[in-house]
């Protein structure tokens, strides 16, 4: 009978499960973020192939391609802007400061709705 009423040892088990618990969070968190840091990465990647595919299509003197080329370097970098599911969006606008305005230069903006799979679980406005 004596160990049934014996309550010693239960302090350290519920910490344990609740360290735990937090730290599958902190990697669930760390997983998201990781993801979240390398997509940006990629997107910033592909805005730069964009702005300069764009900026030889100025400097080619033809200014209805660049578009166009904008959206194949961007495409050839992941974010296609024609995909059917989740489709990246690439912007295209000239510079208004900065060492680099004026209409020889181009400036690039590559955007893409990126889903996060813990983040999600705790607020809606993350899901994507």
């Amino acid at each position: 009978m004596k160990l049934i009423k014996d309550e010693s040892g239960q302090t350290v088990s519920l910490v344990a499960v609740f360290i735990g618990i937090v730290a599958v969070g902190f990697i669930a968190f760390a997983l998201d973020i990781g993801s979240l840091c390398r997509a940006r990465r990629m997107a910033q990647t592909a805005a730069d192939a964009a702005a300069v595919a764009a900026a030889e299509e100025l400097t080619a003197g033809d200014t209805s391609n660049e578009q166009a080329a904008a959206n194949a370097m961007a495409g050839l970098n992941g974010f296609s802007t024609t995909a059917a599911v989740n489709p990246a969006t690439v912007t295209l606008t000239t510079p208004a400061s900065g060492n680099f305005t004026g209409s020889a230069y181009v400036q690039a903006t590559v955007s893409k709705p990126v889903a996060t799979t813990f983040l999600a679980a705790f607020n809606r406005e993350f899901a994507t």
